[in-house]
């Protein structure tokens, strides 16, 4: 898998490849894994922390797709990545390819707040 972005704290974007165990010790924050197969599900600890895709029309999917999108330009654009404008010019696709890594604790308090939301009908 490559292609890491985490976000707060402490905005890590590493454009490299990503081990076993990933997200083990997240206290908060999210991290987005660019991954064409399915190797991600099999690279984290599911009792701790959550792995999902970004496609889907729910409307917390969409907010995390934007916030990656940001991540991925303001990586263009400060260092000039091959890699990061390759995804951007194919964003609808690569956008299905990334997953987003939580500790289920935020997992449950997002999904608590949006509960009985317009988000949460998605």
């Amino acid at each position: 898998s490559r292609v890491e972005f985490e976000v707060d704290p402490p905005h890590d974007r590493d454009l490299g490849d990503v081990g076993h165990n990933l997200g083990a010790g997240m206290t908060g924050g999210e991290v987005f894994v660019y991954d064409a197969g399915i190797r991600v599900p099999a690279m984290v600890n599911a009792e701790l922390v959550d792995a999902h895709r970004l496609s889907g029309e729910h409307q917390l999917l969409l907010e995390q797709g934007l916030r990656l999108r940001e991540l991925v330009e303001r990586h263009a654009a400060f260092t000039g990545s091959a890699v990061a404008q390759a995804i951007l010019q194919d964003w609808h696709g690569a956008l299905h390819r990334f997953w987003r890594v939580a500790p289920k604790a935020d997992v449950a308090r997002i999904e608590n707040q949006h509960e009985g939301t317009l988000a949460a009908r998605g």
